[in-house]
């Protein structure tokens, strides 16, 4: 409606992030996927690696979604 305002950037951002980060599904799922590609005998660097990776590539989808 032309009386509506769109938050502020920072506050969009914000706010999608808390949603995530606070979504229990979002947690289970990764605290699920993990163990599938990694066993205790992996590196902690190889680890690591795998971690960050899945922060990327979730950053990159939402932020597709986004767009």
């Amino acid at each position: 409606s032309p009386g509506t305002r769109l938050p502020a950037p920072k506050a969009a951002f914000v706010a999608g992030f808390l949603t995530n980060a606070l979504n229990p599904k979002a947690a289970l799922f990764f605290i699920a996927l993990f163990p599938v590609a990694v066993s205790a005998q992996t590196p902690k660097l190889i680890q690591a690696g795998y971690g960050l990776w899945m922060v990327a590539m979730t950053a990159a989808w939402f932020t597709l979604v986004a767009v």
